[in-house]
């Protein structure tokens, strides 16, 4: 199962799916003020696409690596429901779906394009991505190898040290 790092302040959902295009089992997880969830367990070695449904400012990373010092070193993606680069739900919030995790195709995509197969941004650290999703690939795929899942409300200012 994935390890799970949840900043206070990030409100949403997310649906995980082992097979490309939204295809296989579904699992749901909701996340909660105070960095508490709720939800169905998720095993990362079969993760293959996933969706986003919350507020703007919400950023879901996926992580091939388990702990925190040294993470960005290894394969992981963000995503980031950004103004202008989401879609409305059934439920009227804004959304995001990822038919292929290793995989950039547009925000709103109900599937891969399995032609025109793109690599989403590569940047080296979280801070110098911009956009609605970006990351850092290290010869590893992410599909099939989520070992953590990082969740923050990017909007939300940040609590400085004294």
């Amino acid at each position: 199962m994935v390890r799970w790092v949840i900043e206070d302040g990030a409100i949403g959902e997310a649906l995980f799916f082992t097979g490309i295009n939204f295809s296989g089992q579904r699992a749901r997880v909701r996340f909660f003020p105070g960095g508490r969830m709720q939800g169905d367990e998720i095993d990362g070695s079969r993760v293959k696409s996933f969706g986003i449904i919350a507020s703007f400012g919400l950023r879901v990373t996926l992580c091939t690596a388990r702990g925190d010092v040294g993470w960005e070193d290894h394969t992981w993606r963000a995503v980031t429901l950004v103004e202008g680069s989401t879609f409305e739900s059934m439920s009227k919030k804004p959304a995001i779906q990822v038919p292929d995790v290793d995989v950039m195709d547009p925000f709103d995509a109900r599937r891969t394009d399995l032609e025109l197969r793109l690599g989403y941004p590569d940047v080296g650290v979280p801070s110098k991505g911009t956009g609605w999703t970006f990351g850092h690939r290290s010869g590893v795929d992410l599909k099939c190898n989520v070992k953590t899942i990082r969740v923050e409300n990017v909007l939300r200012p940040r609590k400085t040290d004294p």
